[in-house]
């Protein structure tokens, strides 16, 4: 009768072992399964951030490049403006006056003869 009740109480245990053992195997078989869930979702969030950071990087570069080519055209437009009133300062001069002088017909006295005598 012992060894009866001894091997009832030994296969018992290794039931019990072998159902835990079955059960912490399916609980370890499901936590993989939503950590592999939880992994994907992280990376793609952070895949969407990296896009997000390309994009705003892009957009950026496309505004300096835009900036740099507003400042060289200005640039280019000043030099042009600037060759050509030299160009065209030499092919056709105009006078410089030495220093300014007051028009003599400016007062209106004596009909603007500038003799400064009453009639």
């Amino acid at each position: 009768m012992a060894d009866l009740k001894y091997t009832v109480a030994t296969e018992a245990c290794a039931d019990r072992a072998a159902v835990g053992d079955a059960l912490n195997a399916v609980l370890n078989s499901m936590n993989a399964g939503i950590q592999s869930l939880k992994d994907q979702m992280c990376q793609d969030k952070i895949d969407a951030k990296n896009e997000r950071i390309a994009a705003l990087e892009n957009q950026l570069n496309m505004a300096q490049l835009k900036e740099s080519q507003t400042a060289q055209t200005a640039q280019i437009l000043a030099n042009n403006a600037a060759q050509t009133q030299a160009l065209e300062q030499y092919l056709n001069p105009a006078p410089i006056p030495a220093y300014m002088v007051q028009n003599p017909n400016c007062c209106a006295q004596n009909f603007g003869c500038g003799c400064g005598c009453g009639a």
